[in-house]
């Protein structure tokens, strides 16, 4: 059996005492459950590039990120050229098994197909930014609520 969160208790908690469900707790508690389920979708994940790098999740609060602030928003150098990707062009190549694809290819395939099944089932406005040149941070963006986006997170070499 899994062990509730820090927030999850909370959450549970202020239910509890409240003696009845409440609209609120209810985002907050599917927002938590969200991002826990995109932490499993990604664990073992890597982007590959000239560079394999894991996916990294979190919540960021912001009414709108676009690409004139994500650089901002996500904590990275705003003197970087910023690039917008379309969620399906980004997820295009890697969910697409070909014909030279081993058996394990096919399951990491599966993976990314699964993981973008799990944005677009849940998240609204989905959105892709890289921000670099070379080493590249990407960001793949998806509205929570009015004023929290889920983030996942790699890197990027691309020379």
């Amino acid at each position: 059996m899994r062990r509730r969160t820090a927030g999850e208790s909370a959450i549970a908690d202020a239910s509890e005492i409240a003696g009845t469900r409440c609209p609120l707790m209810e985002g907050i508690r599917m927002a938590l459950s969200l991002l826990a389920a995109l932490r499993k979708g990604v664990r073992g994940l890597v982007y590959s590039s000239e560079k394999d790098a894991p996916f990294r999740v979190r919540q960021v609060k912001a009414r709108e990120i676009n690409a004139t602030n994500v650089a901002e928003q996500m904590g990275v150098s705003d003197k970087k050229p910023v690039e917008e990707v379309a969620f399906g062009r980004f997820f295009g190549e890697l969910t697409k098994v070909q014909k030279w694809h081993a058996e394990d290819d096919k399951a990491v395939v599966k993976r990314f197909q699964d993981l973008a099944a799990l944005l677009r089932g849940n998240l609204t406005d989905l959105r892709v930014y890289k921000v670099g040149k070379t080493r590249v941070n990407v960001f793949i963006l998806g509205k929570l609520d009015a004023e929290n986006w889920a983030v996942l997170e790699t890197d990027a070499l691309e020379t």
